[in-house]
Order: structure tokens, then C-alpha cells, then sequence
């Protein structure tokens, strides 16, 4: 038995230590659908049991049952096998469960969640480059406590029209591929509407 729980500590500690190498050098990472259990990770299903049997879920089970299974076998020796066998066993279905609840919260608490292009719609921003001739301009936006620079084209109209060389505040109306589309703010959304 101790030949397996070398094998388990082995793949289960080269899996993981993989896996932070890639998160620490900006490396690609696995699948994130694999790792945290299909569908549900891409909000395509409801979570069901089968989430256990994810990749993330049976390489800390293989961690946990090598790494208690190897220290055991090292305190105990040959005296215990059959209990050195049930903690191991014990101890890595504790691992795995304990992983994938971990990432079941974090996904449903939405820590980590990147923020879409979306989210800038409806701020005002500094025109800080007059958008000119068609050309896009640049604005400033604060979203929480960060202030994000975004190309800028007017919204809905011609830049000709709509005379955005003038404008100094804005808002996002929409964003697309990086490129914000604005409509004056304040007094001069006003005047556009009468």
C-alpha cells in the first residue's frame, strides 16, 4: 500500500504544484469547466452531485489520501494497515470534499468574477481627447475607486451632427469592443433631446 500512497502524494502535489506555477508565471490554466464540474462552472447547470467528481475535487482527494496515507505509513510502519488505509481514504475524501465546496462558494458568491464592458454603461466621463472628425477621443471614468481611460465615439449620430469636439463631460451609453459610445451630459443631453 505504500507504493499507491507515493503514487497518490506524487500525482495529486505535481497536479497542484502545476497548477500554482502557471497561476504565479501567468501560465494558461486547465479548463476552468473541468476543474469545478461542467456546466454549472459556465452557469449552464444546476450543480448536481456530480460536481464531486471534477478534476480540481479528485487531485486534492489524491493530495490528501498520499500525503496521510505516506505519513502514517512512516510513523505506524506495516503494524496498521487496514486504519492507515481508512484515515488515508478519509482523509482525501475530506481534501476533495472540502476543495469543491470551496469553489462552489466562490463561484456563487461571484468573488473573482471579471467585470464586462457593461459595467461602464451609464457613467460619466471627462472628455480628456475631443473626439474629432470620426475619429475616437479618449475619456476618463471612475468605476468604484479606479479611474479607467476608454476610447470614445458619440452615440447614435454623426460626429459631424452632433459637434463632439465640444463636449467636455459625457456619458456611456454603451461599450463595444473597448470603444465607448457617449452622449453629452448635462445641459447639452438636454439641448440634443429639444
Amino acid at each position: 500500500m505504500f507504493t499507491v500512497y507515493i503514487v497518490l502524494l506524487i500525482v495529486g502535489a505535481g497536479i497542484a504544484l502545476l497548477s500554482l506555477a502557471g497561476d504565479a508565471f501567468g501560465g494558461g490554466d486547465l479548463d476552468a469547466e473541468a476543474l469545478v464540474g461542467g456546466g454549472a462552472a459556465a452557469g449552464g447547470g444546476s450543480g448536481g452531485w456530480w460536481e464531486a467528481f471534477s478534476l480540481l475535487s479528485l487531485v486534492y482527494a489524491a493530495l490528501g489520501a498520499g500525503l496521510a496515507g505516506t505519513v502514517l505509513h512512516l510513523m505506524w510502519g506495516d503494524a496498521r494497515p487496514g486504519l492507515t488505509g481508512i484515515l488515508a481514504g478519509g482523509t482525501g475524501l475530506a481534501c476533495g470534499v472540502l476543495a469543491n465546496a470551496a469553489v462552489v462558494f466562490l463561484r456563487r458568491s461571484g468573488s473573482g468574477e471579471t467585470v464586462g464592458e457593461s459595467s461602464f454603461e451609464g457613467l460619466v466621463g471627462q472628455v480628456t481627447l475631443p473626439i474629432r472628425d470620426g475619429v475616437p477621443g479618449k475619456i476618463r471614468v471612475l468605476r468604484g475607486s479606479r479611474s479607467h481611460v476608454l476610447r470614445a465615439l458619440p452615440y447614435g449620430m454623426s460626429p459631424e451632427a452632433a459637434e463632439p469636439g465640444a463636449w467636455t463631460r459625457v456619458v456611456v451609453v454603451q461599450v463595444r469592443e473597448g470603444v465607448a459610445y457617449v452622449a453629452p451630459a448635462g445641459p447639452e443631453l438636454d439641448a440634443l433631446h429639444s
